[in-house]
């Protein structure tokens, strides 16, 4: 990691450890503020800061090295967490635990939502599938992961199953939800919206009313 040959300014390099890579050059001047860090992100962790012989630097640490050090990533792997919109939908899965659970009617002329009710129809042809979207932010949340919702849809369904479409970044993906305890649950995984947020664009059956949980 130490580069021996004394330097003014230097280069610092990042290893990720399993995060996302670091673009740019960053360099940097002995006895100076390190200044702005690069971020990186890492499915399932939170980041923990970066690390040079067990030592944190920050923008604002100082520079004392005259060669150039590599500096490591430290990760916080995420619990399983709940999080729910205080209405009746909720969402399971590796996430911080201040993680932002956010629900939404979503445009009907989007390519996610015109998929999924597209994709339900196919099974249910003369069905008008109701859709919500989800949003789920937080540090190491991600598409390629997991994750299981659960809607409040009344103890009268229990034990039914119901075809659930949902989005998941290229295409419209059907599986088999069940009603346990007044809840139809189902697994997912979500659609990549930006570094540490997802979306999910889902479609079921009508009758449900699955709306009224907005």
């Amino acid at each position: 990691d130490i580069i021996t040959d004394a330097l003014e300014k230097a280069n610092v390099k990042f290893d990720t450890d399993g995060g996302s890579a670091v673009k740019g050059t960053y360099k940097v001047e002995q006895g100076k503020t390190i200044g702005k860090l690069p971020t990186t992100l890492k499915a399932g962790y939170s980041f923990g800061g970066w690390f040079y012989d067990s030592v944190e630097y920050t923008k604002d640490s100082t520079y004392t090295y005259n060669y150039a050090v590599t500096l490591k990533a430290h990760w916080v792997k995420n619990p399983v967490v709940t999080k729910d919109n205080g209405n009746g939908i909720s969402i399971t899965g590796q996430m911080p635990n201040d993680a932002v659970l956010s629900v939404m009617d979503p445009p009907s002329t989007t390519a996610s939502c015109k998929s999924v009710i597209n994709e339900y129809k196919k099974s249910h042809p003369t069905d008008n599938p109701d859709s919500l979207r989800l949003y789920l932010v937080g540090d190491g949340v991600d598409p390629s992961l997991t994750y299981t919702v659960r809607i409040d849809v009344g103890t009268e369904h229990n034990g039914e199953t119901y075809d659930v479409c949902y989005f998941d970044e290229t295409k419209s993906v059907k599986v088999t939800g069940t009603v346990t305890d007044g809840k139809l649950t189902f697994d997912v995984k979500g659609d990549d919206e930006s570094r540490g947020e997802i979306s999910i664009t889902f479609a079921t059956d009508p009758t449900l009313g699955i709306k009224d949980r907005l």
